[in-house]
C-alpha cells in the first residue's frame, strides 16, 4: 500500500519509536509516580522539560543528518534523559526493588552488547543465530566482568576451590 520504500523505512524506524515508547511508559507509570505521591511535581515538570530541551536540540542537530532515523534516535535520547533524571529524583522517595548495584552491571552489559550489534545488518537465520550467539556472550561477559548478580562469585564456588591467585 504504501510501497517499498515506506516499508525499508518503518523497519529501520519502528525498533526506535518501540524502545522511545517503553521508556516513555516506565518513566510516566513507575517512576514519576513517586515524584506524583510526594507532591514534587515541580521536579517532575524539571525533569519533563529538560528531556524535552534535549530532545528538541538532538532533533535540530540529527534530523537535516540523518533524516527521520535521527528523529528516532532524538526520541529515545530523550527519553532516557527523562527516565534517568526522574530516577535520581525519586531514589530517597521510592524504595526501589532494585539497587543501583543490582542494575546497574546489567544496564552496562546490555548497552555494550547494543553497540556491538547495532553496526551489522541481521537479515536471515544464520546472521541470526550468529547475533543472538554473539550478542549473549558479549552480555555474559560484561556480567561475568561486572560481577553482575553475583556470577563471577557463583561461576567460582561452581568450579571449586583453585588457585586463585
Amino acid at each position: 500500500m504504501f510501497g517499498e520504500a515506506f516499508r525499508t523505512l518503518s523497519r529501520d524506524v519502528l525498533p526506535w519509536v518501540a524502545t522511545a515508547t517503553v521508556l516513555s511508559g516506565v518513566r510516566t507509570w513507575f517512576v514519576d509516580i513517586g515524584l506524583l505521591l510526594s507532591a514534587r511535581m515541580s521536579v517532575q515538570l524539571r525533569n519533563v522539560g529538560t528531556a524535552a530541551v534535549v530532545g528538541l536540540a538532538l532533533n535540530l542537530w540529527l534530523v537535516p543528518v540523518h533524516g527521520i532515523s535521527g528523529a528516532a534516535w532524538s526520541m529515545v535520547a530523550g527519553q532516557m534523559t527523562g527516565l534517568v533524571l526522574s530516577m535520581g529524583s525519586t531514589w530517597d522517595v521510592l524504595r526501589w526493588p532494585l539497587s543501583r548495584e543490582s542494575w546497574l552491571p546489567s544496564a552496562l552489559s546490555t548497552a555494550t552488547m547494543v553497540a556491538v550489534l547495532s553496526p551489522f545488518c541481521i537479515e536471515g537465520a544464520f546472521p541470526l543465530a550468529i547475533a543472538v550467539i554473539g550478542g549473549g556472550s558479549v552480555y555474559g561477559l560484561g556480567m561475568l566482568v561486572l560481577n553482575g548478580a553475583g556470577c563471577r562469585d557463583w561461576l567460582r564456588g561452581r568450579l571449586g576451590p583453585g588457585d586463585r591467585r
